[in-house]
Parts: structure tokens; C-alpha cells; sequence
């Protein structure tokens, strides 16, 4: 059992940590224009950040069913407060790249302590839980976009990175006071024997499959959008500048305190109800956000809500769905579907910012909506019973 002060808490150090992984997104016009690059090469920043991230979550996030959890959520603080400070120095873009790459490897903190949350929760709240701190998480990647535009707009970019480092201190500082140690299940697992199990779980679970599917596309759809959302503001349609493409992390993050809501949604009608509302949202988003380009701002502002509310209620259902197959190795099972879901974004990252330097906004629209329909498909798509692995997860 977990309590409301305990969730909220692991809320917050997701929303915190979670952010360092999209200060990059607003930035990308000030990139292409520092370093002198094209809007698609600037993009491989939030790219490579992406894939980062998704390597984090195969190759780290697995030792949290076999190791003391705070310890290794301190060390990976440490970590990227050594990345941010890179990628504060960084002279050319090169330099940026390797960065960024290091920042999403070591930003992967989230994906330690929502299983840990999950873990807690009775089985009838957990996709409550779940919800709540995974709202905690979506609204630090929304508001990190809206945080690093005005920073960025304020001090320059540097400074975004040398104030998150900052600030990941201080929430090694908070983990250590507040969090205590964690009970490691089971240690008889070799790192080796982890790899293997994860590659395991994912043969052998076929929802499990299901749900990455689902999630990759969807995220897919969720990054191709806001990857190129800067170059959108920043074009002679609106005439912004990074504060005002950073300022729509606000408007995103309400859409995603409906996260909770779609926790007890899951809870309540079940995961292919709230799959099945989540796709026609994200399919209704880009319908709407097809027509950004003509400069109305109003119009934007509602495609980013419905897109975002969309985007998050996929999420926490499959989420939920993967934390039920085998509740002891819930840390491998979340690698297995979060490494699938942010190969999805970096896929949709590099996708969208290829189309928008080759076709505009309306190409990205495209590449969104195409997005939605695999997802769409993928959720419509018969699901096989997922095989008991309980006795085998170790």
C-alpha cells in the first residue's frame, strides 16, 4: 500500500528529473543558429537524447530488480549533472551530440521509481498510482520545454543546463533525506542473466508486444509534433521566439495532469476502452493541428491539449497493462516497454524533423496523423493471452 504523500513525492522527483531529457526541444532554432546547421540537423539533438534515454532504459533501468534502488538513483544523478555540464561547454556540435546522448542515458530516473510506485499500489489502485506519478513525469517534460524557452530566451542556452545540474543536486539531496533504502527482491541474477530475461519476457508475453507496439507509435506521433513545434512558432506564420514555443509546455502539461484520470479510467472501463479514446484523440489532434500554419495561435493551443491528453492516457494504460504480467521484475518489463516506446520517439523525432525540412508543417502533420493510424491498428489488432512467466521471471 502506498499513500497520497508518498505518491505525490515520487511525482515531483519524476517531474524534476525527467526534464532534463527535453530542455533541448525549444532550443533547436537557437542551435541551428548558433552553430550555424539546418533545422534537421539541429533536431538530432532531441534525437540522439531520445535514443539516449531508450539505451538507459535497456541497459541500467533492469538493475533496479537486483540492486539497492537509491543508491543507483543517486549515482545516475550524479551522472547527469556531469552530462548537463558537457553540454553547458559544448563548443560545436559534435560535442552537443555526445551530450545529449550522455544526458538520456543518465536521465532515467523515472523509469526506477514508477515500478518501484506500482510495486507499492494494490493491484485495484495501481493504474491510479501509476497515473499520479506518471503525471508527475509528463508534466516535467511538458514544463521543462516551457522552464528552458524562457531561460534560454532570458540567459542563453548554457544556462539551461548549467541551472539543471544545479538542480539535480539538490534532488540528490531531497532522494537521499526522503527516500529510503529499497528491499532488492532478488540478487541471484548476473547482469547477464537480466539481458536474457527481458529478451524473454518480451517472446514470451505477447500483450507485452502488444503495448510496445501500441506506445512506440503513439510516442512516435506525441515527438514528430513537438520536435518541430519550435520551427512552427519561430516561421513567419507565428514570428516567435524560444520562450513563446517553450511557453506551450504550459498549455501541454494541462493535458497532461488528465494522466491520473486516465489511470482510473484504465481502472474502471479497462485498457482497450482507454487505448481506443486515446487514439481518436491523437488522430482528432492532428486534424486540428493541420491547419497551425495558417497562424492562428487558438488553434495550436487546442491541438496541443487534445494531442497531449491523447498521447497520455495511451501511455498509462499500456503502462498499467505491463506492470501486471509479473509484478517482481517490473523493472525489466518497464525497460522492455520503455525502451520500445522512446525508440518510437526518436523515430518520430528524426521523422518529423525531416519532414518539416522538406515539406512544412503540413508534412508533419502527415507523418503525425500516420503515426496515429499504426496505433490505431495496433490497439484494434486481437490480443493474444500474455503466458504466465511468474515462475521464470527470475
Amino acid at each position: 500500500m502506498i499513500d497520497r504523500k508518498t505518491t505525490r513525492f515520487l511525482g515531483f522527483v519524476c517531474a524534476a528529473t525527467v526534464a532534463n531529457a527535453y530542455y533541448n526541444q525549444p532550443l533547436l532554432g537557437e542551435f541551428a543558429r548558433y552553430f550555424g546547421s539546418s533545422a534537421h540537423v539541429a533536431g538530432l539533438i532531441a534525437t540522439l537524447c531520445q535514443i539516449g534515454y531508450g539505451i538507459g532504459i535497456l541497459l541500467i533501468v533492469p538493475l533496479a530488480d537486483v540492486r539497492e534502488r537509491r543508491s543507483l538513483i543517486l549515482l545516475l544523478l550524479g551522472g547527469v549533472s556531469l552530462a548537463l555540464l558537457a553540454a553547458a561547454s559544448a563548443m560545436n556540435l559534435a560535442w552537443l551530440y555526445a551530450a545529449s546522448l550522455l544526458i538520456g542515458l543518465t536521465t532515467i530516473v523515472p523509469q526506477i521509481i514508477i515500478p518501484y510506485a506500482a510495486g507499492l499500489a494494490e493491484p485495484a489502485q495501481r493504474s491510479t498510482v501509476v497515473g499520479t506519478v506518471q503525471g508527475g513525469l509528463l508534466v516535467g517534460i511538458l514544463l521543462a520545454r516551457t522552464v528552458s524557452g524562457a531561460i534560454g530566451n532570458w540567459l542563453g542556452w548554457r544556462w539551461v543546463f548549467l541551472l539543471a545540474a544545479a538542480l539535480m543536486l539538490v534532488i540528490g539531496w531531497l532522494i537521499h533525506r526522503h527516500l529510503g533504502k529499497q528491499e532488492v527482491r532478488d540478487t541471484s541474477l548476473s547482469y547477464r542473466g537480466l539481458l536474457a530475461s527481458m529478451l524473454r519476457f518480451f517472446v514470451e508475453i505477447p500483450a507485452l508486444r502488444h503495448s510496445c507496439l501500441s506506445a512506440a507509435s503513439s510516442f512516435a506521433a506525441f515527438s514528430a509534433f513537438w520536435t518541430t513545434l519550435a520551427f512552427l512558432v519561430e516561421s513567419p506564420a507565428y514570428g516567435y521566439g524560444p520562450a513563446v514555443a517553450g511557453a506551450f509546455g504550459v498549455v501541454g502539461a494541462i493535458g497532461a495532469l488528465t494522466a491520473p484520470y486516465a489511470g482510473r479510467l484504465s481502472d474502471l472501463k479497462g485498457t482497450p476502452f482507454t487505448l481506443l479514446l486515446a487514439n481518436l484523440l491523437c488522430l482528432a489532434a492532428f486534424g486540428i493541428l493541420y491547419f497551425g500554419s495558417l497562424g492562428l495561435l487558438p488553434l495550436l493551443v487546442v491541438g496541443v491539449l487534445v494531442l497531449d491528453t491523447g498521447a497520455q492516457a495511451n501511455h498509462i494504460a499500456n503502462q498499467s497493462e505491463v506492470f501486471s504480467h509479473c509484478p517482481k521484475a517490473a523493472a525489466r518489463l518497464n525497460g522492455v516497454y520503455m525502451f520500445c516506446r522512446f525508440l518510437g520517439g526518436a523515430l518520430g523525432s528524426i521523422t518529423g524533423s525531416w519532414a518539416w525540412s522538406y515539406g512544412g508543417w503540413h508534412a508533419v502533420c502527415a507523418v503525425g496523423f500516420g503515426f496515429g493510424l499504426i496505433t490505431l491498428l495496433a490497439n484494434c489488432w486481437p490480443k493474444l493471452s500474455a503466458r504466465d512467466v511468474r515462475e521464470s521471471a527470475g
